[in-house]
């Protein structure tokens, strides 16, 4: 299921990063940032839900081109 959510996730921010949304990039990257940082607290492996190549700061740095 969280892969699920992390795929979409990505999608979508990978989507609003095209469409230069600053808002939804952002909204995108609280949500993997949050999904990144509670796997890491929870000791899940990044590559077990998808997040191994997904790097949140990213979208972040895209608003600010």
């Amino acid at each position: 299921m969280l892969q699920e959510i992390v795929k979409t996730a990505k999608i979508a921010a990978d989507a609003a990063e095209q469409d230069q949304d600053k808002t939804l990039l952002f909204a995108y990257y609280d949500i993997l940032g949050v999904v990144k940082t509670q796997a890491e607290a929870m000791d899940v492996p990044l590559s077990d839900i998808g997040m191994d190549a997904i790097d949140p700061d990213k979208y972040l740095t895209s608003t600010f081109d």
